[in-house]
Order: structure tokens, then C-alpha cells, then sequence
């Protein structure tokens, strides 16, 4: 657990291939069904996924796109589609983008399951960001989901970026656009428990999804379950969830979306 990423990729791939897979093969049963869930390694994923034979799978890839791995892994991602008896999508997008790939896909709605908000704690984050319109971006803070360009929009509207999230290589962008164009940053930076997720984001008027690429988005399910206004990049999923969508993958037309 404690050595070099690479070699625990590598021991956890060679203990899954030697133990799971033999052990999915020997005890999976007639009458049995296998039910395949993300993208744990794409590889990894195709060989379960393929290497099970007699017992119908359906496999929910979560994501119909790589973060990496380019077109190799895309392939691998559409090979485990074609084989599996049913894909999941939680959009109609992702089961066209099924449908598309040559797989049998059908739409599972994206219910996110949450507390209710605690009002006080919504309160008091509404105080600690101060005055004027709240406008955040919350989750995995990558740089594909642009935050950068988020920064940029708000700049435009004339209000300070909220970020919520784990950084995962996007936030120094964005605190460069932050100090470039003079807006300021307000960063809650890491992890949050769910309850606090949801205060956080009930606190604000509007969470905003800039990214590229997408299946569906768990922030934006969660806004428009608490009533909360969402701007997003039309692109995957994310305009049927979404309030507000633009075609224009730019910081004018995002700022104009907000």
C-alpha cells in the first residue's frame, strides 16, 4: 500500500487477473448474472467483462469516455459494451452513444440518494462567502473540467468563483486566472463528507459544469434535486440535467449562461 503507484497497479492488476477472475468463472452458475460496475482499470474491466462465458452480464461503465489511455482505452471501454448482454447509461446520450458503439444499452435514471440540508450550516456558508450572487463549481477539481474557465466566466459577470473539491491537477489553473484577472478565489479545498457536500451546495444560487466531456454529472443531479440553479456545456449527459446549457465552449458564452 505504501510503494510506488506503479507497482501497487501492478500487484493489485496481478492478484485480480490470478484470484477474481478464476474465481468469477468457477462460481458463477447457470441462473447466475454478472453485474459489472465503472471502469476499475479499463483493461482489467474488458477482461471480466469478456472473459466470462454462459452467464448474461450487464456491465455500467459510469463514464463512456477515458481520462486516459486516448483512443486505446476508448476502444477497450466500446469492446466491453459490444460484449456485455446489456450497458447501462444514466442518460439518453449515453444510450445512444451505446446504441452507437453497436451494444444493447438502456437508460437507468441517475437518482442520487441524500440527506436533507441543514439550514444553519447552509447559513453560515452563505456568511463565509459573503456578499453578492454565489456562484460555485464543486467536485473533482480537474483540469478537464475546466476551472480555469470557470474563473474566467465569473469574471465576466463580475462575482467571485466559489470552488468545492478535491484537487486532482485543475486548481492551479484556475488560481493563476484568479490572480491574472484579479477576481479573487474562494477554495474549499478537499473531501467533503457528504452532509457538508450538501450544505455546501444548497448554500449556493448557482453550480456550474464547464467541463468537455461527460456522461452525467453528481453535483448537477444533486442541484436540481435541492432546487438549485446549474449551467453547464451541453455536451454528454449534462443537458438533462442541467437549467441551462450553452453549445459554445467559451468563457463569454458560459458567463452569459450564469
Amino acid at each position: 500500500r505504501s510503494g510506488p503507484r506503479a507497482l501497487r497497479q501492478a500487484v493489485t492488476a496481478a492478484r485480480y487477473l490470478g484470484r477474481v477472475v478464476p474465481h468469477l468463472r468457477s462460481e458463477l452458475r447457470h441462473g447466475s448474472l454478472l453485474h459489472v460496475q465503472g471502469l476499475f482499470g479499463i483493461w482489467l474491466t474488458e477482461i471480466t467483462v469478456r472473459g466470462v462465458r454462459g452467464t448474461p452480464v450487464v456491465f455500467t461503465p459510469h463514464n463512456l469516455f477515458a481520462r486516459t489511455g486516448g483512443r486505446r482505452a476508448y476502444r477497450s471501454i466500446a469492446r466491453s459494451i459490444r460484449a456485455a448482454d446489456v450497458a447501462v447509461g444514466f442518460s439518453v446520450a449515453d444510450a445512444d452513444e451505446i446504441a452507437r458503439i453497436g451494444g444493447r444499452g438502456v437508460v437507468a435514471p441517475f437518482v442520487f440518494t441524500h440527506p436533507e440540508p441543514d439550514e444553519s450550516a447552509s447559513s453560515r456558508w452563505r456568511s463565509t462567502f459573503g456578499e453578492g450572487a454565489h456562484v460555485g463549481m464543486l467536485g473533482q477539481i480537474r483540469s478537464d473540467k475546466r476551472p480555469d474557465v470557470f474563473v474566467e466566466a465569473c469574471a465576466l459577470v463580475g462575482i467571485r468563483p466559489i470552488i468545492v473539491g478535491k484537487d486532482l491537477g485543475g486548481l492551479a489553473a484556475a488560481q493563476d486566472a484568479a490572480t491574472r484577472l484579479g477576481t479573487g478565489l474562494t477554495l474549499v479545498e478537499g473531501f467533503l463528507p457528504l452532509q457538508d457536500f450538501v450544505d455546501v451546495l444548497s448554500s449556493l444560487d448557482v453550480v456550474v459544469s464547464p467541463q468537455t466531456t461527460a456522461s452525467t454529472s453528481g453535483p448537477l443531479a444533486l442541484a436540481r434535486d435541492l432546487g438549485v440553479a446549474t449551467v453547464a456545456n451541453d455536451v454528454g449527459g449534462l443537458g438533462e440535467v442541467a437549467t441551462v446549457t450553452t453549445s459554445e465552449q467559451t468563457p463569454e458564452a458560459l458567463a452569459s449562461a450564469i
